[in-house]
């Protein structure tokens, strides 16, 4: 396996991706309840 991007960089990139959607998702929800 290449060893160009270390892991716990991938790690932290992906707990970020994951933690940005999860937010964005329940932003979203809240505002769209918040405006119904």
């Amino acid at each position: 396996m290449p060893d160009r991007i270390p892991l716990w960089m991938v790690g932290v990139i992906a707990g970020l991706g994951v933690l940005a959607i999860l937010g964005l998702f329940f932003y979203g929800s809240y505002v769209g309840v918040g405006s119904a």
